[in-house]
């Protein structure tokens, strides 16, 4: 597994890597592949039933940059690129940056992500999700959170493929009313080499 980091600009440039796919920072080239990669199953699990815009996509990897940099190290979102075909297989987003909205506490970390539709059932989100743990146990991260809706069943099983369980919090978004289940995992520093 490669992990490398680098700082240049203000940017802190993170690279994760296996034999299958890489995540790294979005490009403003990533946008049109980004919101192509889109479909039913994103909107309604990832964005609250709201489609993506060409420029909505380009704000939101803007605004996933500007996290990504120096003074923002608690939160990141990646691309996940195909290392065979070079293609965007998806993203995956992970804050650490506790307060009330997020229902985050010190030293926890919520990780989102989503699959585009030609690569899902590989093993792309377990890739990732794992890429993602070796490197929150380097940052000390004490314990790693996937929130998902139950109805959402690719996602539970993402979880559970990656050794997470029920923590047995569960809330409501009181704007979109949707129902929420959090899977926790308890990061071994010594195991992932942080």
């Amino acid at each position: 597994m490669e992990q490398s980091h680098s700082d240049y600009n203000g940017y802190r440039d993170i690279r994760l890597a296996d034999d299958v796919i890489t995540l790294r920072k979005f490009t403003p080239d990533d946008a049109e592949d980004m919101l192509a990669g889109e479909d039913d199953e994103n909107v309604k699990w990832l964005q609250g039933g709201e489609k993506s815009t060409l420029e909505s996509t380009r704000r939101w990897i803007e605004k996933s940059s500007s996290m990504m940099a120096w003074q923002f190290y608690d939160h990141y979102t990646f691309a996940i690129e195909d290392n065979e075909s070079g293609k965007l297989a998806g993203m995956i987003d992970v804050n650490a940056m506790p307060d009330k909205e997020s229902h985050l506490q010190e030293g926890e970390a919520n990780i989102a992500y989503s699959i585009h539709p030609e690569f899902r059932g590989k093993g792309y989100a377990p890739r990732a999700v794992q890429r993602v743990l070796i490197f929150l146990s380097s940052q000390h991260v004490e314990r790693a959170l996937i929130r998902v809706n139950p109805e959402n069943a690719s996602s539970v099983r993402v979880a559970e493929k990656c050794g997470f369980t029920k923590s047995g919090k569960e809330w409501s978004n009181p704007q979109s009313g949707e129902h929420f289940i959090e899977f926790s995992k308890d990061l071994q520093h010594d195991s992932y080499g942080g």
